[in-house]
């Protein structure tokens, strides 16, 4: 499935009430990450959606150069 899911200034988290966000947070793992951390790779599946709590995340497009 080819399907792309664009979500722009959407706060998911207020679509959870914090009843419901506690319920969610209790059943599901969360990971933390550092600045200089990569959370996802070009040739990683697109099988999870990321809800950020707190903090920024910078989108990167890394380049390789061919070698002759």
């Amino acid at each position: 499935m080819n399907s792309i899911w664009i979500f722009e200034d959407v706060n998911l988290f207020n679509l959870l009430c914090p009843h419901k966000f506690k319920k969610y947070k209790a059943c599901h793992t969360f990971d933390s990450y550092k600045k200089s951390d990569y959370i996802y790779f070009e040739e990683d599946a697109a099988n999870k959606v990321y809800l950020i709590e707190k903090g920024k995340v910078k989108s990167v497009i890394i380049m390789k150069m061919e070698q002759k």
